[in-house]
């Protein structure tokens, strides 16, 4: 037969003096210890450049878009678009799609090849799509665009 030992309950007293002496620091510390500080938001920035803004009609032009990360949270499943106002100057701008993701701090750059097909003054976005996490582990879509627009002048040579 196995014996059973029962303990008597604590008192209020024993157990309320347990809490507070777990909830307060040791004396050893000169000061209470700080938290890691978390992430505040979902931020990023995005960059177009180009080796030359004044092309011809008919002349392969290379747009890239980088993605700065400037947080501490990382971004998947990315979607890289670029519009033209007019829309007509290039056709169809197919979007670009970077499921590996940019870890916080990270960056990545992804390339636009366009043939222009109309002279003219085009002013070029870029805007990123992207699926993030907070710091309490949530998922979330979110999205970025460039603030400063990238104005090209396609020419009839």
């Amino acid at each position: 037969m196995r014996k059973i030992r029962i303990y008597p309950p604590l008192s209020f007293e024993l157990l309320l003096a347990i809490l507070i002496s777990a909830c307060t620091y040791p004396a050893f510390f000169s000061s209470p210890p700080t938290a890691t500080p978390t992430c505040q938001g979902q931020t990023a920035q995005i960059v177009l450049t180009t080796p030359d803004t004044d092309i011809a009609i008919g002349e392969p032009v290379t747009i890239s878009m980088t993605l700065n990360n400037t947080t501490c949270g990382g971004m998947g499943l990315l979607r890289f678009r670029l519009e033209a106002d007019p829309a007509a100057a290039f056709g169809t701008i197919e979007a670009i799609d970077y499921p590996s993701g940019v870890p916080g701090g990270g960056s990545h750059t992804v390339e636009f090849q366009l043939i222009p097909t109309q002279a003219g003054e085009v002013t070029l976005t870029g805007s990123v799509s992207f699926e993030g996490t907070t710091p309490e582990g949530a998922f979330y879509w979110g999205g970025v665009r460039n603030e400063t627009p990238l104005v090209l002048t396609v020419v009839d040579r």
